[in-house]
C-alpha cells in the first residue's frame, strides 16, 4: 500500500459570538388528569456572549421525545436575554 503523509495540522478553537440558551429549574406536575388545572415554570438562561431572543414552549408529551405529531403545545412565550442573564 501507499503511505501518504502531510504537514502537521493545527486546529484552533474560535470563540463563538452568539446567544446560547439553556433551561433549568423546570417545575410542574408529573401526572395530570384531563381538565386538571396546573402550574408549570422554567428558567431560561443565555450562556452565550451576545444578546438574544428565543421562544419557550410548554409541551405535553407521553415520553421524552418531543414530536409535533404526538405531543401538544399548551403554552408558549418569548424571552429576551442579555449574556449570562436568566429569567
Amino acid at each position: 500500500g501507499t503511505i501518504v503523509t502531510s504537514a502537521p495540522v493545527t486546529f484552533t478553537a474560535v470563540p463563538s459570538f452568539a446567544p446560547d440558551f439553556t433551561s433549568r429549574f423546570i417545575t410542574g406536575p408529573s401526572v395530570l388528569a384531563p381538565g386538571d388545572p396546573f402550574t408549570a415554570s422554567v428558567e431560561v438562561c443565555n450562556r452565550g456572549n451576545l444578546f438574544g431572543s428565543t421562544d419557550v414552549a410548554l409541551v405535553f408529551s407521553a415520553d421524552t421525545t418531543i414530536s409535533p405529531m404526538n405531543d401538544i403545545v399548551v403554552g408558549n412565550g418569548f424571552v429576551d436575554l442579555a449574556p449570562n442573564e436568566c429569567k
